[in-house]
């Protein structure tokens, strides 16, 4: 056998196992976008030989379960071309106002989550979205469950971190580098009337104070929001409930405030390729 022969039956394994754990969520998504089964199976299947390709060229996602779901709404994209498609008539409309993507709006939050080291996205994704209990994702990422949730309150600090380094890094003002600060303490608090008046101007800070506010469980919807576009809301009560009826899975986040969590530092060191693509 030669060695291309080997690493593409390799892949290939590591592509089954990926989709094992995974294809319940991509099934979500995939539903959501068809009115018929048989179109979501459509769906499924052309978004697996998707990130099967991406595989086979080692170009590999930091975190597995939004590239696949995202895999799922891209076929959807594909498919709208083609008449009879049988999708979601909501699916059709946003088409139709091109607003399947995620919302330039929510554009500050996908780039700093991007920008987090894997295993923080990886938590963030599975405890915030998924709402998977740490003992069920802590042996993906080589730790210990209680590590795994002192982890996850750390790494929503660091994700709003990220935003307001960001905000600062892209405001096209210096009167809205200077606001950042104040945006960010204003979060779910009574707004200063300065501040309000600068974001009833400016539509950068405008959006930037709604994705810096990730309190009262905001911060679910809000990086559903920034990696899927259409259909976030619906995604996330549906994964919601699946958690619900997990056994192990009733808890939720560790609530350590983002303000008290550890601000600037960067998580150190990185995790097994298998364990970040999950």
């Amino acid at each position: 056998m030669t060695q291309t022969a080997r690493s593409r039956g390799a892949t290939t394994g590591f592509a089954v196992v990926l989709l094992a754990r995974h294809r319940t969520a991509m099934r979500t998504y995939a539903r959501l976008c068809a009115r018929t089964p048989g179109t979501a199976a459509r769906l499924e299947a052309a978004a697996a030989r998707g990130v099967f390709r991406e595989l086979l060229r080692y170009d590999l996602p930091p975190v597995a379960r939004p590239r696949l779901v995202v895999a799922v709404r891209e076929a959807a994209e594909q498919l709208l071309q083609a008449p009879h498609a049988a999708l979601s008539a909501s699916l059709e409309r946003a088409a139709l106002a091109g607003s399947v993507r995620p919302a330039p709006h929510r554009a500050l939050l996908a780039r700093a989550l991007s920008e987090l080291p894997p295993d923080a996205q990886c938590l963030l994704w599975h405890r915030e979205v998924e709402k998977e209990d740490c003992a069920r994702i802590a042996p993906l990422l080589g730790m210990e469950a209680a590590t795994a949730a002192t982890r996850a309150a750390y790494c929503r600090g660091l994700l709003l971190s990220r935003c307001t380094e960001l905000h600062a890094k892209l405001a096209p003002t210096r009167e809205c580098t200077r606001y950042t600060r104040l945006l960010e303490a204003s979060c779910g608090r009574r707004t200063p009337a300065d501040v309000h008046a600068h974001c009833v101007r400016c539509s950068h800070c405008r959006h930037a104070a709604e994705q810096f506010d990730q309190s009262d469980g905001r911060l679910a919807l809000l990086l559903t929001e920034a990696v899927l576009g259409w259909g976030a809301e619906d995604y996330l009560r549906l994964r919601r409930a699946a958690a619900a009826q997990r056994p192990g899975d009733q808890d939720g986040p560790a609530r350590t405030t983002a303000r008290h969590a550890a601000p600037r530092s960067r998580l150190r060191g990185g995790i097994a390729r298998d364990a970040a693509r999950r």
